[in-house]
């Protein structure tokens, strides 16, 4: 179970990375059946998103999450590159397989980030 007191409002300090100070929640158990269920963590890496690719293409059921301190050739949607400072953020790879139509992967990603926005407020009381 989540300690919501190790990462309240009032413990994280503006002035240090968020991945360090959020490094410690991600080596806790999660509540979770599927994302999650196994999860990478990567202080540094090209791209989160060709580990869980490297990971699926190898068999590995869905659920994985990687997750890294830095990337250093990270894309996101429609192959567009952004910097990564180390120690500047927290990036999420989640490997799914989703039974939905083509026409509606577009909106996943918006609806995970909506999901992992809530989820920091609910259990950090901090608002992204």
């Amino acid at each position: 179970m989540y300690d919501s007191e190790r990462c309240s409002a009032d413990r994280l300090e503006p002035s240090q990375p968020m991945s360090s100070q959020i490094n410690p929640l991600l080596h806790m158990k999660p509540p979770a059946t599927l994302i999650g269920s196994t999860l990478t963590v990567l202080p540094v890496v090209d791209s989160t998103q060709n580990v869980a690719r490297e990971a699926a293409l190898r068999g590995q059921p869905e659920g994985l999450a990687v997750v890294a301190g830095q990337q250093t050739a990270g894309k996101g949607r429609l192959g567009r590159e952004w910097w990564s400072p180390a120690e500047g953020g927290l990036y999420v790879s989640l490997l799914l397989r989703p039974r939905i139509t083509p026409d509606r992967l577009g909106w996943l990603t918006m609806v995970v980030s909506l999901g992992t926005a809530e989820a920091i407020e609910a259990v950090c009381g901090v608002s992204p």
